[in-house]
């Protein structure tokens, strides 16, 4: 959300920058797997209204859930008066070309594709959550996660996090994301920083106790990143464990393999046909 380079420097100074503008959006962060936001060099953030230019969703809830619900709770959290209008997909472009040239009209407008000349002047949201997942996550009370126009998910950041809707979700949050294994008629998801060393839950009898083959370390300073296998029982499935770098009583080298577990309580479980949430099977 910038104007291009020079215009975006001038933006920091006296109006806000896309960064900014995702932090002050406080009842709410929309972190959607496509589309791209625009705004013009004219910065809208010293304005009590704020002007923006949408297509017609072809989700008929998501305009509803957009306008009446979302736009509501951030105008009164953030004491600014927004007008939200919607228009067909194909006149977007011209649309905003006209709005930008003119120097007047709508603030902020939503791309399903930008025009090639318009590309300096737009992010795509997968930068915002690829470059600062961690600020996306804070922004506000609730996130929506959306995939090809549709909402995944919506709900408070810690519970989208922990209970994921489905697997894209499970798999779109998190650095790095849940690991998603098949077993029988079911997808198994669980943690990197929930799969351990068997010591670090010492004294914990409900967990899931599954043989590690470490393959990689990565050092990242606070963690480490351990890649390797899992056994037959899931067809040696690639994953991923997360461990604190202050746990130092426990040695793991490349090559070996450990006795790692996963508390079951963080164990979910998603159907191999639709992605969703399912009930669990015994383990």
């Amino acid at each position: 959300m910038a104007g291009n380079s020079k215009d975006l420097k001038k933006s920091e100074a006296g109006g806000i920058t896309r960064r900014q503008f995702f932090k002050i959006s406080g009842t709410g962060a929309v972190i959607a797997g496509t589309g791209t936001l625009m705004l013009p060099r004219y910065g809208a953030a010293q304005q009590k209204t704020l002007k923006i230019l949408q297509w017609v969703h072809f989700v008929p809830g998501y305009d509803k859930w957009f306008n009446e619900t979302y736009v509501k709770e951030w105008c009164e959290k953030n004491d600014t008066k927004v007008i939200v209008d919607n228009i067909g997909l194909a006149g977007i472009n011209a649309r905003a070309a006209a709005e930008v040239s003119a120097q007047k009209g709508h603030d902020l407008f939503l791309f399903s594709w930008p025009k090639p000349d318009m590309e300096e002047q737009v992010i795509d949201h997968r930068e915002i959550y690829e470059h600062d997942q961690v600020e996306a996550m804070g922004m506000g009370d609730r996130i929506a996660v959306m995939s090809a126009g549709r909402v995944r998910q919506l709900g408070k950041p810690d519970e989208v996090y922990a209970e994921p809707a489905d697997t894209f979700v499970a798999g779109f949050l998190g650095s790095p994301p849940m690991n998603l294994v098949g077993t029988q008629d079911r997808i198994v998801g669980f943690r990197p920083e929930c799969f351990l060393p068997r010591q670090m839950y010492e004294g914990s009898s409900d967990v899931l106790s599954l043989p590690f083959e470490v393959n990689r370390i990565e050092n990242l300073g606070a963690d480490r990143l351990v890649y390797g296998r899992l056994g037959e029982r899931f067809d040696h499935a690639a994953i991923i464990a997360n461990l604190p770098t202050h746990f130092t009583n426990y040695t793991i080298e490349t090559s070996q393999s450990y006795d790692f577990v996963v508390p079951r309580r963080d164990v979910k479980f998603f159907d191999v046909k639709t992605g969703l949430r399912a009930e669990s099977i015994p383990l």
